[in-house]
């Protein structure tokens, strides 16, 4: 078991009786609090717990549960990729590919508790039927953190999801190299860096496609090219003097910011993390009609599958179908494709898939 784990129950349990001690004097600081409002609530809370008793690191590390991330702080490190709560259950996914299943880690109230912060920290409350929210955060010393929540009824029980990105991006032949990617399939993707046309990475979820997309665009910036990434949610890491990073939560605005990019902004090529709307699907391919290369995610089990997601997103779009299948004869490259072995956590390469039907 992770150090900090153990007796999550008695420490929820202490969490619980010193919160109603204060009784919201100092209010429990929201989640992504400045410093100076955590101190407040933290010295009241510390000073509440030893008052009646409590040793003082176990009050520190009930302080630490009720004002941050319950549960989920024992487990904020940066070799640890993402942590799933089920009720009072956890299972925690590393980076180097082990996966640990907590059973019976903490009360389901306690679950309950943490969604709702997450609701509070996104400013919309888990009511009626409004039961599944997300919002960002940042820890110093790790990379980007992505909290999503949900609660009854929409689920049987309350769960937290948590994902930590890497705080610095990896190199290309270092992903390539874990995910098994042969020197042939190397040189192609490589290539479409330079190439006027589409490149779809494509995947499962946990497939590693935002991974493989950032050593792309990473190499890229050591080439010397500038690129443009638009992301709903900050995930691409790449130096912020050699790249333009755009960050457009609203997807109604999205399609404005892809194209701002490309025409205003002159970006050599451009990337969108993650192709998930119509809007998104047809701006990225007028963006490789135009002359620049242009890289996204996009999920799909297959490269059948991901062609299919991105045809109707653009059916959607209001494109028809000849119009559709013109785009992507003219446009599309090919489409990278990894898959994910859920039970082994485990990230594989598959095959660079042209537009003909053939792979590499």
């Amino acid at each position: 078991m992770m150090s900090g784990t153990a007796d999550l129950f008695a420490r929820w349990r202490i969490a619980q009786e010193i919160l109603e001690a204060l009784r919201g004097n100092p209010p429990v600081p929201p989640l992504g609090a400045r410093e100076e409002e955590m101190a407040v609530f933290r010295e009241a809370f510390l000073a509440e717990a030893l008052r009646r008793g409590v040793p003082l690191e176990e009050a520190k590390a009930a302080a630490q549960m009720a004002g941050g991330l319950g549960a989920l702080e024992a487990f904020l490190q940066p070799e640890v990729e993402e942590v799933m709560l089920r009720g009072g259950s956890a299972r925690v996914l590393f980076r180097d590919g082990r996966r640990a299943d907590y059973p019976r880690l903490l009360p389901e109230e306690a679950v309950e508790a943490l969604a709702a912060r997450v609701a509070d920290a996104t400013g919309r409350a888990l009511t009626g039927t409004r039961r599944f929210v997300t919002t960002d955060l940042r820890r110093p010393g790790l990379g980007p953190i992505r909290l999503s929540a949900v609660l009854r009824p929409q689920a049987a029980t309350p769960a937290v999801n948590l994902r930590i990105f890497p705080e610095e991006p990896l190199p290309f032949e270092r992903v390539a190299e874990d995910f098994g990617i042969p020197e042939a399939d190397r040189a192609r993707l490589l290539s479409a860096l330079e190439r006027p046309r589409a490149l779809l990475i494509a995947g499962p979820f946990a497939a590693g496609k935002t991974t493989l997309l950032n050593a792309l665009l990473l190499e890229a910036t050591v080439r010397g090219m500038m690129p443009a990434v638009v992301e709903g949610f900050r995930e691409v890491r790449l130096p912020e003097d050699r790249a333009l990073l755009v960050e457009e939560p609203d997807p109604a605005r999205m399609d404005a910011a892809i194209a701002d990019a490309v025409l205003r902004m002159r970006a050599d090529l451009i990337a969108v993390g993650e192709i998930t709307t119509p809007e998104e699907a047809r701006r990225f391919m007028w963006a490789a009609l135009v002359g620049r290369p242009a890289l996204a995610t996009l999920h799909g089990a297959t490269a059948e599958q991901a062609l299919a997601l991105l045809r109707g997103l653009l059916r959607r779009a209001g494109e028809p179908l000849e119009s559709i299948e013109e785009m992507l004869r003219a446009g599309l490259g090919g489409v990278a494709l990894l898959a994910y072995d859920p039970r082994a956590h485990r990230r594989r390469w598959v095959g660079f898939f042209e537009m003909d039907g053939g792979s590499g």
